[in-house]
């Protein structure tokens, strides 16, 4: 049995006009970023009258944490835990969500990972939150997607953490490339599936959504088909 499932990710990076977020509310599972203490609950409402009952705030009261993750779905969500990354200088995490899927669990990543401080080489806290990322989902069996801010430069495209498929890297073009208007494509959706979980993910496509012409914001958005066992009653 296959089950399409449609997941998008976007920072909104302190941005107070709520009304573009309106434009995600077709997509099962939203994921953000870079969202003040002072929206969250206008944030919220917003998603809640629009068909999501389960949003869950997972964040810590770090000195440096300035902005948290807000994950929003239309599907079930059965467990949730928040790691503070070791290697961070604002207090930054990873929010870990399990769906429930007529019966089999995914598994639901998102972050806002740290771009470089002035005394340390290109892309070193990124890799090590990544690293750390690998080893919080070592032994998770079940499949894994990751929406979230990578904070990943233009130079540095390439670039994809052991484990994970970048669904840009197979599905995307010069067209769905860039997510900010510097260029970049921060923004990612990743994936893993471990060949020991009976349930299936693969991504069938992915495109922008525009929500702001005027800024030129835009959230990435993918399409899974998640592949159940199929169980037979006598």
């Amino acid at each position: 049995m296959s089950i399409p499932l449609t997941i998008a990710t976007y920072n909104i990076d302190g941005y107070s006009d709520l009304n573009i977020l309106n434009r995600l509310c077709d997509v099962d599972v939203v994921c953000l970023q870079g969202i003040h203490s002072t929206t969250v609950e206008r944030i919220s409402r917003l998603f809640k009258s629009s068909g999501y009952p389960y949003f869950f705030r997972l964040c810590t009261s770090g000195p440096a944490k300035k902005t948290e993750e807000i994950i929003f779905s239309k599907l079930p969500v059965v467990d949730k835990q928040y790691y503070s990354y070791a290697n961070t200088n604002q207090s930054r995490g990873l929010s870990i969500y399990t769906l429930d899927i007529y019966g089999s669990r995914l598994i639901i990543l998102t972050s806002s990972l740290e771009g470089d401080a002035p005394n340390q080489s290109s892309g070193t806290l990124r890799r090590q939150q990544f690293k750390e990322i690998n080893g919080f989902t070592t032994d998770i069996k079940e499949p894994i997607i990751f929406a979230g801010d990578t904070s990943i430069p233009v130079w540095q495209d390439g670039f994809v953490p052991s484990l994970y498929t970048d669904v840009w890297l197979y599905h995307g073009s010069d067209d769905t490339r860039e997510t900010r208007s510097t260029g970049d494509r921060p923004d990612r959706i990743l994936y893993r599936t471990s060949n020991d979980s009976v349930v299936r993910i693969e991504c069938s496509g992915i495109e922008l959504i525009v929500l702001d012409p005027g800024t030129n914001k835009k959230a990435l958005k993918a399409s899974f088909d998640i592949h159940l066992p199929v169980i037979v009653r006598d």
